[in-house]
């Protein structure tokens, strides 16, 4: 609880009194999703599976960041795609497992339709960023370019840098 505190308290900090946060960042802000998820997962496994006051308000944030992550969609879909993504994996995969904690305590009516739903859906959404993540390594622009130096005692400032990609130094040649 204190770490969420501290870390939702910087975040929040950033977001509001700071620029914004460049392209390949903004991903990482479904990790706010993550703490009540994973908080009220925590609760259930520590007062064997109670649903009280407590167990109803981490329900209840993470509702409401479930929310927040969806009126930021659009912002999401418009970003190229980049390792950042994964940070959507593990506040998804949090969320989806309480959401079942939720479905097999509660029991509702077609709750192993509604529980097979969510199963499939967060395994298509890890394999869907597994799939784009294994199609940047085969690009070779999954990670930054490497700068190589220029030679001691250059002075052409018209040349660009020489670079070479990680997938093209994998595939044994390089991008010039």
């Amino acid at each position: 609880m204190v770490c969420w505190l501290l870390i939702g308290a910087t975040i929040l900090n950033r977001l509001f009194f700071h620029s914004q946060l460049p392209p390949l960042l903004v991903p990482t802000l479904a990790i706010e999703l993550a703490p009540p998820a994973v908080g009220g997962i925590a609760y259930f496994a520590l007062t064997a599976d109670r649903i009280d006051l407590v167990a109803h308000a981490f329900a209840g944030y993470a509702a409401l960041m479930v929310t927040v992550q969806l009126r930021m969609l659009p912002r999401f879909l418009r970003l190229r795609f980049s390792p950042g993504f994964w940070a959507f994996t593990f506040s998804w995969a949090a969320t989806a497992s309480y959401a079942l904690e939720w479905i097999a305590l509660r029991k509702p009516p077609g709750a192993a339709a509604d529980a097979a739903v969510i199963v499939i859906a967060i395994t298509a959404f890890v394999g869907y960023i597994a799939v784009r993540t294994v199609m940047l390594i085969a690009r070779g622009k999954l990670l930054p370019l490497r700068h190589e130096p220029r030679p001691a005692g250059s002075t052409s400032g018209t040349t660009s840098p020489s670079v070479t990609s990680v997938g093209a130094l994998a595939r044994g040649r390089s991008d010039r």
